[in-house]
């Protein structure tokens, strides 16, 4: 019986609960209907709504101020006539009718030639982009010709200035590449006023003929058009080879080495010298390899010889590169004094601050003939004669003037004012600087170099001290803490 009862309470709860969303549903559905009525009511009142002319016409108005800039111009000949004015055709006129003179604008209406009055001016062209160009009406007066326009005339290039470059060639191996870099790395930052152009080869030599022909190709760089005010030469670091000739193989650095060597160094020499123009040939530096650097200076003695006996300037660079011991050295002073690594790891070759001081001293023995390739004074002003100083005249008293009957005697001069003594100069706020870092100079401003590069490196030690030159440390003064002698005194 209970079990019925609950049962039945259950069936009502559910009916219930049913019923009662039926009915959250029907409220909800009724709302949303009417929120999307409404929603497209707004949208239709919206998209119907249109904006009254009065409100309107004043925006046209903004938008085109003048009706006629919303035309487009179009220009017509004087004697065209409007399709709107044109006459009608006979057909369409009366016995007896004649044609109305065409109308036309007085704006634009142009008198008929006369002897007297002048041809009328061409029109000018449409002004606006749509405008149709207008076509030739049978009977009218033809346009005159143009003129004919003369031809261009060639205008020759202007000739070169008096304080242009020296043009030079550098000509060599991959040390003279190097050489060339420093060059063109000085005159970037304003050098001597050099042009330099590279004509180097890697690896190359005047031994490996095979490998690269340095006879044939001097003579090409030689015959270019370009005019070279001097020619610049630094190769051999490539030529510690052995030598091919008839005979057979010969060492390197044998007496038939040396003379077959020394034959192709004269062959270099003579085309440069024939070309008439300054060279120079820059020795090779010292090397890290002992062995290689005794070979290097062998050849740079050749070189010297050959070159200073065909007129030609030898620039020698090893103490420069060299230590105080004459020793090889990676670390050294760059132009500015600083020390800074001047060579490569492999011993040979430089690096940017060793190609700038490379450079410095290939500058020094150009230096003449640069500035010799400099202007002078204009030939006006040099022809002018040099000004003589004025001589001062003694200050004293006038001589007397002689006087005439009647007249009034003359006043006595008075004595002359000494000139005004020159202001003293103005007093500096410190004295000269002395930086302690700066490479010691000559007194013409050069780095300080070999004094006499052909002496041996034996007369560098002689010139130190005797005690500092055998190893022997000099006696100490009396009374100084390392004063050994026994007794005390």
């Amino acid at each position: 019986m209970a079990s019925l009862r609950l049962a039945f309470l259950l069936r009502a709860a559910s009916a219930a609960a049913f019923a009662a969303c039926a009915l959250a549903g029907a409220a909800q559905a009724q709302d949303s209907a009417q929120s999307n009525a409404s929603f497209w009511l707004q949208e239709r009142q919206r998209t119907e709504h249109t904006r009254p002319a009065a409100r309107q016409a004043p925006r046209i108005r903004r938008l085109v101020p003048n009706k006629q800039l919303a035309r487009p111009t179009i220009w017509r000949r004087p004697d065209a006539q409007p399709a709107d004015e044109r006459p009608a055709t006979p057909a369409a006129l009366t016995p007896g009718e004649t044609a109305p003179p065409p109308a036309v604008d007085p704006a634009i209406a142009t008198p008929a030639p006369t002897p007297e009055s002048p041809a009328p001016a061409v029109p000018q062209p449409p002004a606006t982009a749509d405008a149709a160009p207008a076509q030739p009406v049978a009977g009218a007066p033809a346009a005159p010709a143009p003129a004919p326009v003369a031809p261009p005339v060639a205008v020759a290039p202007p000739p070169a200035q008096p304080g242009a470059k020296l043009s030079v060639a550098v000509v060599g191996d991959n040390i003279g590449y190097h050489l060339a870099q420093g060059l063109i790395d000085t005159e970037i930052d304003g050098g001597i006023g050099l042009a330099i152009t590279r004509k180097t080869k890697d690896s190359s030599g005047i031994v490996r003929e095979d490998f690269y022909d340095w006879q044939k190709n001097l003579r090409d760089v030689l015959a270019s058009p370009e005019n070279y005010g001097a020619i610049i030469v630094m190769i051999g670091t490539n030529d510690r080879q052995e030598l091919r000739d008839s005979a057979g193989r010969q060492e390197p650095l044998s007496p038939r080495w040396k003379e077959i060597y020394g034959a192709r160094v004269d062959a270099l020499v003579a085309q440069i010298k024939a070309k008439g123009v300054p060279f120079f040939w820059i020795g090779l530096p010292i090397m890290r390899a002992e062995r290689y650097s005794g070979d290097m200076q062998q050849l740079n003695d050749i070189y010297r010889s050959k070159v200073e006996a065909a007129g030609g300037r030898y620039v020698d660079i090893w103490d420069a590169f060299a230590d105080e011991k004459g020793q090889y050295n990676v670390f050294g002073p760059d132009v500015s004094g600083q020390i800074v690594k001047i060579r490569t790891s492999d011993g040979v070759h430089f690096t940017k601050a060793g190609q700038r001081k490379l450079a410095y001293f290939v500058e020094q023995a150009m230096r003449g003939l640069t500035d010799r390739a400099k202007p002078g004074p204009e030939p006006a002003i040099a022809a002018l004669p040099p000004q003589q100083p004025q001589a001062a005249q003694p200050a004293g008293p006038a001589p007397a003037q002689p006087t005439q009957p009647g007249a009034t005697a003359p006043q006595a001069a008075l004595p002359a004012a000494p000139p005004p003594a020159p202001a003293p100069p103005p007093k500096p706020e410190f004295g000269p600087v002395l930086p302690l870092t700066a490479p010691p100079l000559a007194a013409n401003g050069e780095l300080l170099g070999p004094a006499n590069p052909r002496s041996p490196r034996g007369d560098a030690r002689a010139a130190l001290a005797p005690d500092l030159a055998t190893g022997r440390a000099p006696p100490p003064p009396q009374g100084r803490a390392d004063d050994f002698s026994w007794p005390r005194r």
